[in-house]
Protein backbone atom coordinates (compact mmCIF):
# COMPACT_ATOMS: atom_id res chain seq x y z
CA UNK A 1 0.00 0.00 0.00
CA UNK A 2 1.37 3.41 -1.03
CA UNK A 3 1.18 5.61 2.07
CA UNK A 4 1.70 8.74 -0.07
CA UNK A 5 -1.30 7.96 -2.27
CA UNK A 6 -3.94 10.70 -2.29
CA UNK A 7 -7.16 9.59 -0.61
CA UNK A 8 -9.17 12.82 -0.96
CA UNK A 9 -9.78 14.87 -4.08
CA UNK A 10 -9.49 18.68 -3.94
CA UNK A 11 -13.28 18.90 -4.22
CA UNK A 12 -13.77 16.59 -1.23
CA UNK A 13 -11.23 18.58 0.80
CA UNK A 14 -12.99 21.82 -0.16
CA UNK A 15 -16.30 20.48 1.12
CA UNK A 16 -14.74 19.29 4.39
CA UNK A 17 -12.99 22.61 5.03
CA UNK A 18 -16.26 24.45 4.44
CA UNK A 19 -17.86 22.30 7.12
CA UNK A 20 -14.94 22.74 9.48
CA UNK A 21 -14.88 26.55 9.66
CA UNK A 22 -18.29 27.04 11.34
CA UNK A 23 -17.56 24.07 13.61
CA UNK A 24 -14.26 25.64 14.67
CA UNK A 25 -15.91 28.99 15.36
CA UNK A 26 -18.69 27.40 17.41
CA UNK A 27 -16.38 25.21 19.50
CA UNK A 28 -14.11 28.17 20.24
CA UNK A 29 -16.99 30.44 21.20
CA UNK A 30 -18.60 27.76 23.37
CA UNK A 31 -15.55 26.91 25.51
CA UNK A 32 -16.68 29.03 28.52
CA UNK A 33 -19.56 26.56 28.94
CA UNK A 34 -17.03 23.91 29.91
CA UNK A 35 -16.37 25.82 33.16
CA UNK A 36 -20.01 25.99 34.27
CA UNK A 37 -20.53 22.40 35.45
CA UNK A 38 -18.79 19.01 35.11
CA UNK A 39 -21.69 17.80 32.93
CA UNK A 40 -21.20 20.80 30.64
CA UNK A 41 -17.47 20.06 30.50
CA UNK A 42 -18.24 16.48 29.48
CA UNK A 43 -20.70 17.64 26.81
CA UNK A 44 -18.08 20.04 25.49
CA UNK A 45 -15.54 17.21 25.40
CA UNK A 46 -17.90 15.09 23.27
CA UNK A 47 -18.49 18.03 20.91
CA UNK A 48 -14.75 18.52 20.65
CA UNK A 49 -14.26 14.84 19.84
CA UNK A 50 -16.78 15.23 17.01
CA UNK A 51 -14.73 18.16 15.72
CA UNK A 52 -11.62 15.98 15.89
CA UNK A 53 -13.36 13.48 13.65
CA UNK A 54 -14.00 16.18 11.07
CA UNK A 55 -10.44 17.45 11.44
CA UNK A 56 -9.12 13.95 10.82
CA UNK A 57 -11.05 13.82 7.56
CA UNK A 58 -9.63 17.19 6.51
CA UNK A 59 -6.09 16.03 7.34
CA UNK A 60 -6.55 12.79 5.38
CA UNK A 61 -5.02 14.04 2.12
CA UNK A 62 -2.73 11.00 1.88
CA UNK A 63 -2.96 7.48 3.29
CA UNK A 64 -0.15 8.13 5.78
CA UNK A 65 -1.75 11.33 7.10
CA UNK A 66 -5.13 9.63 7.24
CA UNK A 67 -3.72 6.88 9.45
CA UNK A 68 -1.82 9.36 11.65
CA UNK A 69 -4.75 11.77 12.09
CA UNK A 70 -7.30 9.02 12.73
CA UNK A 71 -5.02 7.30 15.25
CA UNK A 72 -4.28 10.50 17.18
CA UNK A 73 -7.95 11.55 17.17
CA UNK A 74 -8.97 8.12 18.46
CA UNK A 75 -6.46 8.23 21.31
CA UNK A 76 -7.56 11.74 22.29
CA UNK A 77 -11.19 10.58 22.26
CA UNK A 78 -10.32 7.69 24.58
CA UNK A 79 -8.48 10.00 26.98
CA UNK A 80 -11.03 12.82 26.92
CA UNK A 81 -13.43 11.42 29.54
CA UNK A 82 -10.80 10.53 32.17
CA UNK A 83 -9.10 13.86 31.47
CA UNK A 84 -12.31 15.76 32.18
CA UNK A 85 -12.85 13.70 35.34
CA UNK A 86 -9.25 14.03 36.57
CA UNK A 87 -7.95 17.38 35.27
CA UNK A 88 -5.14 17.47 37.83
CA UNK A 89 -3.50 14.26 36.58
CA UNK A 90 -0.24 15.63 35.17
CA UNK A 91 0.68 12.73 32.90
CA UNK A 92 -2.83 12.66 31.48
CA UNK A 93 -2.87 16.40 30.79
CA UNK A 94 0.56 16.37 29.16
CA UNK A 95 -0.42 13.38 27.00
CA UNK A 96 -3.62 15.04 25.79
CA UNK A 97 -1.91 18.37 25.11
CA UNK A 98 0.94 16.73 23.20
CA UNK A 99 -1.50 14.72 21.08
CA UNK A 100 -3.55 17.85 20.41
CA UNK A 101 -0.46 19.71 19.19
CA UNK A 102 0.42 16.88 16.81
CA UNK A 103 -3.15 16.57 15.56
CA UNK A 104 -3.54 20.29 14.95
CA UNK A 105 -0.28 20.40 13.01
CA UNK A 106 -1.55 17.66 10.68
CA UNK A 107 -4.78 19.58 10.06
CA UNK A 108 -2.91 22.88 9.64
CA UNK A 109 -0.64 21.30 7.01
CA UNK A 110 -3.66 20.04 5.06
CA UNK A 111 -5.55 23.35 5.27
CA UNK A 112 -2.44 25.33 4.29
CA UNK A 113 -1.99 23.17 1.20
CA UNK A 114 -5.67 23.62 0.38
CA UNK A 115 -5.40 27.40 0.83
CA UNK A 116 -2.53 27.56 -1.66
CA UNK A 117 -4.48 25.52 -4.21
CA UNK A 118 -7.98 27.06 -4.23
CA UNK A 119 -8.79 29.80 -6.71
CA UNK A 120 -12.08 31.39 -5.66
CA UNK A 121 -12.36 34.22 -3.13
CA UNK A 122 -14.90 32.25 -1.11
CA UNK A 123 -12.66 29.22 -0.79
CA UNK A 124 -9.67 31.39 0.09
CA UNK A 125 -11.63 33.09 2.88
CA UNK A 126 -12.97 29.79 4.22
CA UNK A 127 -9.57 28.06 4.15
CA UNK A 128 -7.81 31.16 5.49
CA UNK A 129 -10.32 31.59 8.30
CA UNK A 130 -9.98 27.92 9.23
CA UNK A 131 -6.20 28.17 9.21
CA UNK A 132 -6.21 31.29 11.38
CA UNK A 133 -8.44 29.69 14.03
CA UNK A 134 -6.42 26.46 13.93
CA UNK A 135 -3.22 28.40 14.60
CA UNK A 136 -4.83 29.96 17.67
CA UNK A 137 -6.01 26.53 18.77
CA UNK A 138 -2.65 24.76 18.42
CA UNK A 139 -0.90 27.26 20.66
CA UNK A 140 -3.33 26.54 23.53
CA UNK A 141 -2.03 23.01 24.27
CA UNK A 142 1.52 24.10 23.38
CA UNK A 143 1.37 26.87 25.99
CA UNK A 144 -0.17 24.50 28.53
CA UNK A 145 2.74 22.10 28.03
CA UNK A 146 5.23 24.92 28.56
CA UNK A 147 3.42 26.01 31.72
CA UNK A 148 2.99 22.56 33.25
CA UNK A 149 6.59 21.55 32.55
CA UNK A 150 7.87 24.85 33.95
CA UNK A 151 5.88 24.41 37.16
CA UNK A 152 7.13 20.85 37.59
CA UNK A 153 10.79 21.67 36.91
CA UNK A 154 11.14 25.02 38.66
CA UNK A 155 8.12 25.39 40.92
CA UNK A 156 7.45 28.76 39.26
CA UNK A 157 4.72 29.78 36.84
CA UNK A 158 5.37 30.42 33.15
CA UNK A 159 2.47 32.87 32.84
CA UNK A 160 1.50 35.73 35.13
CA UNK A 161 2.93 34.22 38.29
CA UNK A 162 -0.11 31.94 38.48
CA UNK A 163 0.64 28.28 39.22
CA UNK A 164 -2.86 26.92 38.52
CA UNK A 165 -3.97 27.82 34.99
CA UNK A 166 -6.88 26.18 33.20
CA UNK A 167 -6.81 25.56 29.47
CA UNK A 168 -9.78 27.90 29.15
CA UNK A 169 -7.63 30.75 30.44
CA UNK A 170 -4.90 29.77 28.01
CA UNK A 171 -7.38 29.88 25.13
CA UNK A 172 -7.94 33.56 25.92
CA UNK A 173 -4.19 34.12 26.13
CA UNK A 174 -3.61 32.38 22.80
CA UNK A 175 -6.18 34.28 20.76
CA UNK A 176 -5.32 37.68 22.21
CA UNK A 177 -1.71 36.94 21.28
CA UNK A 178 -2.61 35.71 17.81
CA UNK A 179 -4.69 38.79 17.05
CA UNK A 180 -2.10 41.12 18.66
CA UNK A 181 -4.75 42.56 20.98
CA UNK A 182 -2.48 42.26 23.99
CA UNK A 183 -3.58 41.48 27.53
CA UNK A 184 -2.98 42.66 31.10
CA UNK A 185 -3.17 39.19 32.72
CA UNK A 186 -1.18 35.98 32.33
CA UNK A 187 1.80 37.66 30.74
CA UNK A 188 4.52 35.17 29.70
CA UNK A 189 7.30 35.48 32.27
CA UNK A 190 9.74 32.74 31.24
CA UNK A 191 11.91 32.63 28.15
CA UNK A 192 10.05 29.60 26.77
CA UNK A 193 6.63 31.21 27.26
CA UNK A 194 7.83 34.49 25.73
CA UNK A 195 9.33 32.66 22.73
CA UNK A 196 6.03 30.86 22.21
CA UNK A 197 4.12 34.15 22.33
CA UNK A 198 6.49 35.72 19.80
CA UNK A 199 6.11 32.70 17.52
CA UNK A 200 2.31 32.83 17.69
CA UNK A 201 2.12 36.57 16.99
CA UNK A 202 4.50 36.17 14.05
CA UNK A 203 2.59 33.23 12.60
CA UNK A 204 -0.67 35.15 12.96
CA UNK A 205 0.68 38.04 10.89
CA UNK A 206 2.09 35.66 8.27
CA UNK A 207 -1.21 33.80 7.94
CA UNK A 208 -3.07 37.08 7.38
CA UNK A 209 -0.47 38.07 4.76
CA UNK A 210 -0.92 34.76 2.94
CA UNK A 211 -4.71 35.15 2.99
CA UNK A 212 -4.47 38.65 1.49
CA UNK A 213 -1.99 37.45 -1.15
CA UNK A 214 -4.23 34.53 -2.10
CA UNK A 215 -7.24 36.85 -2.36
CA UNK A 216 -5.28 39.10 -4.73
CA UNK A 217 -4.23 36.12 -6.85
CA UNK A 218 -7.79 34.78 -6.93
CA UNK A 219 -9.17 38.17 -7.99
CA UNK A 220 -6.53 38.57 -10.69
CA UNK A 221 -7.35 35.09 -11.98
CA UNK A 222 -11.06 35.88 -12.01
CA UNK A 223 -10.33 39.12 -13.91
CA UNK A 224 -8.37 37.25 -16.56
CA UNK A 225 -11.23 34.80 -17.02
CA UNK A 226 -13.76 37.64 -17.33
CA UNK A 227 -11.66 39.42 -19.95
CA UNK A 228 -11.24 36.23 -21.94
CA UNK A 229 -15.00 35.74 -21.91
CA UNK A 230 -14.89 32.33 -20.21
Amino acid sequence: MDTHEAVATPEVTRHRVRLMLPALVLINLAYPASEVHPAAALAYAFAYVALLGLGARVAAVTRARQIAATTIASVIALLSVPWVMFPDALWLSLSVYALLVGFHLLVIAAVTHHLLEVRSNRDVLVAGGSLYVLVGDVFVPAAMIVHLVTVQLTGAAAYGGQLAIAWQQMAYVSFTTLTSLGRDTLQPVTAAAQALAIAEATVGVLVLAVIVARLVVAELGAGVLRRSGT
